[in-house]
């Protein structure tokens, strides 16, 4: 007499996709808070007076990245310097 058949294992539910947001914080860089905010991580992060912007992204277990867009000066050499 044959056995009868076990149910089969239930598949583990797929994991939610992430999110993603942007969120746009009521302040500009040139006055205020955002000014305040932006002078602060130029500061910590060293990033030098030639940009025109920057951002930064902070991501679990990854480092920290900034990324920045700079138009560069020309050195007494002819190379781009910021």
């Amino acid at each position: 007499m044959a056995k009868p058949h076990a149910p089969a294992p239930t598949p583990p539910a797929p994991a939610p996709a992430p999110i993603r947001q942007q969120v746009l914080l009521p302040m500009i860089p040139t006055s205020g808070r955002g000014k305040e905010l932006m002078e602060f991580l130029r500061k910590e992060l060293g990033i030098p007076d030639g940009v025109r912007w920057f951002e930064v992204r902070f991501a679990m277990s990854e480092p920290v990245k900034v990324t920045l867009e700079y138009i560069p000066r020309n050195a007494d050499d002819g190379t781009g310097v910021l």
